[in-house]
């Protein structure tokens, strides 16, 4: 079915009309695998929700927002072999991160390219240092640390979702690399009028 908002592949995968966001993939197709076309920039939430087959898939460098719970319950979500000391990654995206696995100092990986949205909602985390291959946090993506107080963020950060650090209350430190004098102070002041903080 097609109408002027939304469109379906030959799959019927629904996307927006000129593809550049993947709304749902149907969740009782029974293939093991999926390619996200690199027309794609966003994948919507639950998109991929209770897809159970689906145990391989491919997103592009394309995509730069992945929204909340994209792939909860998939085939590859269910299978503890794909996860990493606690992370999801579906390539250099981190899709997902179990909360009661990660604590104190955390480190992203050095192929993190995106953080999808809540994807760190409510961990114990005190600390977050960022590799400098991240260039997206999405919407909410460490909403609720209660612990988290500092954080250093890409170099090559891109995009900084809304509420991207909401709720995190004892966060006092957020170090932005390569900004001058008086830019810091200008990112120090959006920071907070932009994110409750603190």
């Amino acid at each position: 079915t097609e109408n002027d908002n939304i469109s379906c592949d030959e799959n019927s995968v629904l996307f927006n009309k000129d593809k550049t966001e993947l709304v749902r993939y149907p969740s009782g197709r029974t293939d093991s695998s999926y390619i996200i076309p690199d027309t794609v920039k966003r994948i919507r939430a639950i998109a991929f929700k209770d897809s159970t087959a689906l145990t391989d898939i491919v997103i592009p460098e394309s995509v730069e927002y992945i929204g909340t719970n994209a792939f909860l319950n998939s085939g590859f979500y269910k299978d503890d072999a794909n996860w990493d000391n606690g992370f999801l990654h579906i390539g250099t995206n981190l899709i997902a991160v179990y909360s009661d696995k990660i604590y104190a100092q955390c480190r992203l990986y050095s192929k993190t390219t995106l953080v999808a949205s809540r994807a760190f909602e409510k961990c114990n985390i005190t600390s977050l240092d960022m590799s400098d291959s991240v260039k997206h946090i999405n919407e909410y993506a460490f909403t609720n640390c209660d612990n988290l107080e500092s954080v250093r963020l890409s170099s090559n950060l891109e995009t900084l979702g809304i509420g991207a650090f909401y709720d995190c209350d004892k966060l006092r430190e957020i170090g932005i690399p390569n900004v001058s004098y008086g830019e810091d102070y200008a990112l120090g002041l959006a920071f907070s009028r932009q994110y409750k903080i603190g």
